[in-house]
């Protein structure tokens, strides 16, 4: 009866601990996705700053920036 006893309440951590980790994951699910709507438009501005700004020297980039 004992040993039942902690085993079931190390099941209820164990999914105690899925829950969070399911939320936490959903969470981060939404978030890359609202990155990934910005990712077109950050790989434009990514390539035009190492276009423009490469052959300058680095105090001139960081002025720049």
């Amino acid at each position: 009866m004992d040993l039942a006893k902690i085993q079931l309440n190390r099941a209820e951590l164990l999914a105690n601990g899925l829950n969070v980790e399911a939320e936490r994951w959903s969470i981060k699910k939404k978030e890359l996705g609202a990155s990934l709507i910005n990712l077109i438009g950050n790989i434009l501005i990514s390539a035009a700053y190492i276009a423009y700004l490469g052959p300058f020297t680095s105090n001139y980039r960081k002025n720049l920036i």
